[in-house]
């Protein structure tokens, strides 16, 4: 009996979820002089994308934790030698078409030092 409780307890399982969640889906530029691009699905809960600068790609994931906010994680690979560095921070849709990309640390590879930050101001096209 203790396996058909225990399995019970799992159908029933609830996983939270924001009520309501900005879409973040479509092309994003920075404002940056750069320019660079991100490609962005939402699903209402998970949001994935890529990004590719210069002799770096960027693969983002990451959860929704308010209507309007992100929470991201972002693998950075260098093209050239191979090196992955993992970045941490979030999105935030500061207006219908406007999203701040915020870098809070890293883990410490490759050539960021754990206290890097970035923000960026990307608009949707």
């Amino acid at each position: 009996m203790k396996g058909f409780s225990l399995l019970a307890a799992l159908c029933c399982l609830v996983i939270p979820s924001v009520a309501f969640a900005a879409n973040f889906s479509g092309v994003w530029k920075s404002r940056e002089p750069d320019g660079v691009v991100v490609n962005l699905s939402d699903t209402g809960f998970s949001v994935s994308g890529t990004l590719n600068a210069g002799h770096f790609e960027h693969t983002l994931s990451g959860t929704h934790d308010t209507a309007t906010k992100v929470t991201m994680q972002v693998n950075r690979r260098n093209t050239s030698d191979g090196c992955v560095t993992v970045m941490y921070g979030y999105w935030e849709l500061i207006q219908e078409n406007t999203a701040r990309a915020v870098i809070i640390g890293t883990d410490g590879r490759c050539e960021l030092s754990t206290n890097y930050q970035e923000t960026r101001t990307f608009d949707r096209r």
